[in-house]
């Protein structure tokens, strides 16, 4: 349908006949004409805003000399003359000569959040609104979001927020802000751009402050109200109801928090008409890697069931739940992409990191991502003058962040470096790879610089050798690689050597600015660039840090594992050992202040001018303490860093597609004489993995497809290393299937799953029971279910399964904690008390070794050397290993000692009850890992009861 058509012949029509936004393009376009000689060519632009296809979708061709546009919108109009403007810069006169070009925006909504404040000095300046304006319209974002925190931020919310009917100074003072922010309302819709509203209430605060902005501000395009009402009392109800009955009449989209979908509350929205919106935080949105963590569940999934349902359905846009129909659209989700903005809190500026995050985001239903720096007050303006607000104090991540979620396949590494300048240009490569080293950190090690641009050191190396890296799909910590190996597991994840390698590569990059040359430019050192370079040299040094760290790492583990290696990797670990010390003192000596006046004004005061770094020079002392401690002083002698290159992995192709009820995987690589699926449902934890089959040159596997979609990797056999694929540096580590168009089951939590568990009997199951039960180190979660989850196991065990509990003992020895149903204040010590919930007594292992006899009064054996029980109950077995894994698999003979129990299973897959938690809280990877690298087979206990429930709604 026609909605909008007109010409706009750039060279006829004077400025002010068109708006601002438009004015922009025309300004853009006639200067690249002028600076590549084709000023004749002016008057050879045609646009047409016609309203067919999508919101601010355009298409431009060349045609009889001219260049003609059709968009949409106006916001499509403007951009297509902004990209016009562009190509003309990077093709001359080829331009008019190219073929068609399509474009619609990869992410429809590009929403850039900014904070209220008491006194805002800006909400009244023209230049911050202007500019603002005019950076959204070139960066391509679609809609501004104001937002106001009423619990972080009290001053600012009583600052904004007074009873009707005071007539105080404080609320003349609010209704002239209202008014401020309702003439910028106006000039950004004007400009084509949609603006809306996110308060965080107090607790208790009246509702009719909060709806009275929907008055105040007519033209919003959404509002929305995190936490609030309560929706468990009868006048949140009410309130929550007239709430969205103003929001349809104005026709304003209500923005959902995601703790309101684990409400009853979401079963009364279902059937209203208003547009939802529901934002959830991509998690180390400026930091960590560039996907959803694949060692985790995509977990919005489970917000969009109601968990009172007895066999839940999704609830994904347009399909209907049990019992009511939601709207053709009832939501939009959306990603809250935290940003530092700042060279001092190191922002992702690496162009394909983003586009791998941008992509990542687009998994599920989700449709746009809002940019969220934070209030400013958490990175102030320093004194060198720069501003504390986002887009002014860095333009170019602000640039990236909007176009690539518009056109993720955008060359944007020229237009960054024309943007900073050919003088700087070297800058741009340094920050990349810097920022990568940043990224990467957060992501193996939990380490992100403070808010203040300090950054963080290791702890000593026997609290983090054997942790799991936060995302432990790519990586591996050194103690599972050192047990894989010993064991002839397989394992294609990045271990330190690699990680080590990774930052020699990044820092190669950084080495090469001109810092010299920039100290003695003037130009350069007026400019925010000498801020960025400041940020460079800094990460360069951390990351040379990491870098000695990871290798010392790994030859500290290596020794572990394999003492005979004293001789040849001791002096490897002594040398790096050394060389992390020395890079942290480096960080500590007051150089780089000297070098970079701005950033002693951005470090603690209190600690001095290096203060942050400082405060983690025991750490790194203690680190080396260690190593010296573990390897003897002649190992310093013939001490050096262990080098090596690394071996170049075939790059393959994993693709995929759907034949019938059934997936088809084929991978094709060069050279590859194995290959093994990765596998795991969205919803899912944990992977499996699974042999595929040679077939023609190359490999094959076929499995039934899930409604809830799929994520698909492959590790790969070349010349005996192992690899997994796609590769984290080149693309996301993972193939992505999509959820069908239709309800699925939703995984419950495990927590949730042992619930299940408890509610259900043995019998009630058509499928053969599982066998082999597996509860991991640190099972908080099994140990403290309910006694009805205990009897349901205590059910299997006697019909004949195998239960094989490990090493229940906490972190650092101790007593078998557990969380008995009789206990409500905390957790418990099953082995003072000798009661289970499903058991008698607990085994009393001995302190020496010795052998209970089959006649022992106890109904427990202790067995072998005293570390392992076993019990038979009915038809099953119990046994009861305690033995150090969790720390410790990497010692000699303990991996041998696990591998030998799962084998038992004989291709029957274990059903892991419970893996266990590691320090942090997640949901500990160690036998799931474990078992993959041998291939043996298992399911989780939510996957499990997942395909109990697709079997159920199968036979009905």
């Amino acid at each position: 349908m026609l909605l909008v058509s007109f010409v706009l012949l750039f060279c006829q029509q004077p400025a002010q006949d068109f708006e601002d936004g438009l004015v922009l393009a025309r300004q853009n376009f006639l200067e690249s004409l002028a600076s590549t000689g084709l000023a004749s060519r002016a008057s050879s632009l045609s646009v047409i805003v016609d309203g067919d296809g999508p919101p601010q979708s355009y298409r431009f061709e060349a045609k009889d000399g001219r260049l003609y546009v059709r968009a949409s919108d106006k916001l499509g109009a403007l951009w297509a003359v902004e990209e016009l403007a562009e190509r003309v810069v990077q093709e001359g006169e080829k331009l008019w000569r190219s073929p068609v070009v399509e474009r619609q925006p990869f992410m429809q909504h590009r929403g850039y959040a900014l904070w209220l404040q008491a006194d805002p000095d800006w909400l009244a300046e023209d230049s911050f609104w202007n500019s603002l304006r005019d950076q959204m319209l070139r960066g391509r974002y679609s809609q501004l979001e104001w937002v106001l925190d009423g619990r972080n931020d009290p001053s600012g919310w009583s600052a904004w927020m007074v009873p009707m009917g005071d007539s105080s100074m404080r609320a003349l003072q609010a209704g002239q802000r209202i008014q401020h922010l309702r003439r910028r309302l106006q000039q950004f819709r004007a400009a084509g751009l949609e603006v809306g509203l996110r308060l965080v209430p107090p607790l208790g605060e009246s509702p009719f402050l909060i709806q009275g902005w929907l008055q105040d501000l007519p033209g919003l395009s959404f509002l929305g109200i995190d936490g609030w009402p309560d929706p468990k009392e009868a006048a949140g109800q009410e309130t929550m109801a007239a709430l969205l009955q103003s929001c349809q009449r104005q026709g304003v989209a209500y923005c959902l928090h995601p703790s309101d979908l684990e409400t009853s509350r979401v079963r009364a929205w279902a059937g209203s008409s208003v547009d939802f919106r529901l934002q959830i935080d991509f998690a180390d949105g400026s930091l960590g890697l560039p996907f959803p963590s694949a060692s985790s569940s995509f977990w919005w999934g489970r917000w969009m069931a109601t968990a009172a349902e007895a066999t839940p359905a999704r609830l994904w846009p347009g399909r209907p739940s049990s019992t009511q129909a939601w709207p053709s659209q009832p939501y939009r989700l959306f990603w809250r992409v935290p940003v530092g903005g700042s060279p001092r809190r190191l922002p992702a500026v690496h162009p394909n990191w983003i586009r791998q995050a941008i992509q990542s985001m687009a998994v599920g239903t989700c449709s746009g991502l809002v940019l969220n720096p934070g209030p400013p007050r958490w990175t102030q303006a320093g004194a060198d003058g720069e501003s504390p607000w986002f887009h002014r104090r860095d333009p170019a991540s602000f640039a990236l962040w909007g176009r690539l979620a518009f056109q993720p396949d955008f060359e944007f590494e020229p237009v960054l470096d024309r943007t900073l300048g050919q003088a700087v240009a070297p800058w741009s490569s340094a920050l990349q790879a810097g920022s990568q080293v940043a990224q990467v950190a957060a992501s193996v090690f939990g380490l992100f610089p403070g808010f203040r641009g300090e950054f963080t050191a290791l702890p000593e190396p026997e609290s983090w050798l054997a942790s799991p890296p936060r995302e432990n799909f790519v990586f591996r910590s050194p103690m599972m690689e050192m047990a894989v190996q010993a064991t002839g597991g397989h394992d294609g994840r990045q271990g330190m050597v690699d990680l080590a390698r990774f930052f020699g590569q990044a820092l190669q990059r950084s080495k090469k600015l001109p810092l010299a040359k920039w100290r003695q430019d003037s130009a350069i050192r007026d400019q925010r660039m000498w801020t960025y370079a400041a940020a460079s040299r800094l990460l360069t040094l951390w990351g040379s840090y990491l870098q000695a760290a990871c290798r010392s790492a790994s030859s500290l583990t290596s020794l572990q594992a394999f003492p005979e290696l004293a001789s040849s990797h001791g002096p490897h670990a002594w040398a790096a050992a050394e060389r992390s010390l020395e890079r942290w003192e480096t960080l500590c000596s007051g150089r780089l202040v000297s070098e970079f006046p701005s950033l002693g004004e951005s470090l603690d005061e209190a600690g001095g001018e290096a203060g942050g770094w400082k405060a983690g020079l025991p750490q790194v002392k203690a680190a080396l303490a260690e190593v010296r401690e573990r390897l003897g002083p002649t190992a310093k002698a013939q001490g050096r860093i262990l080098g090596g290159r690394a071996a170049v992995p075939p790059r393959g192709q994993l693709q995929w597609q759907a034949d019938g009820a059934d997936l088809m995987v084929r991978y094709a690589g060069p050279e590859v004489d194995a290959a093994w699926l990765l596998e795991k449902a969205l919803p899912a934890t944990f992977w499996t993995k699974t042999a595929m089959e040679p077939v023609q040159g190359d490999f094959r596997i076929r499995f039934p497809r899930k409604e809830e979609g799929h994520l698909l990797a492959v590790e790969v056999r070349h010349q005996g290393v192992i690899k997994r694929f796609p590769v984290w540096t080149d693309a996301q580590p993972f193939v992505i299937v999509p959820a069908l168009d239709r309800p699925a089951p939703i995984q419950p939590s495990l927590a949730g799953a042992l619930g299940k568990l408890a509610a259900a009997e043995a019998g009630n199951f058509e499928a053969p029971l599982p066998r082999w039960l597996l509860v991991g180190p640190q099972a908080r979660e099994f140990w403290r279910a309910a006694p009805e989850t205990h009897a349901a196991v205590f059910a299997w065990v006697e019909a004949g399964a195998q239960l094989l509990i490990l090493d229940p003992t906490p972190a650092g020895g101790g007593e078998v904690w557990a969380w008995p149903a009789s206990q409500s204040g905390g957790l418990k010590s099953y082995a003072a008390t000798k009661e289970l919930p499903f058991l008698p007594e607990v085994p009393s292992f001995p302190e020496s070794s010795k052998l209970i006899a089959e006649g022992s009064d106890s109904p427990w054996q202790i067995l072998g050397d005293g570390a392992v029980a076993r019990r038979r109950i009915g038809k099953g077995t119990v046994f009861w290993v305690r033995l150090p894994f969790e720390r410790h698999l990497h010692r000699p003979g303990l991996a041998a000692h696990l591998l030998a129990w799962l084998q038992r299973s004989q291709e029957s897959p274990w059903l892991i009850l419970d893996p266990g938690l590691v320090s942090d809280g997640r949901p500990n990877p160690l036998l799931p890992d474990f078992l993959n690298a041998h291939h043996i087979p298992f399911q989780s206990l939510p996957a499990w009861w997942v395909e109990q429930l697709r079997s159920s709604t199968s036979r009905n």
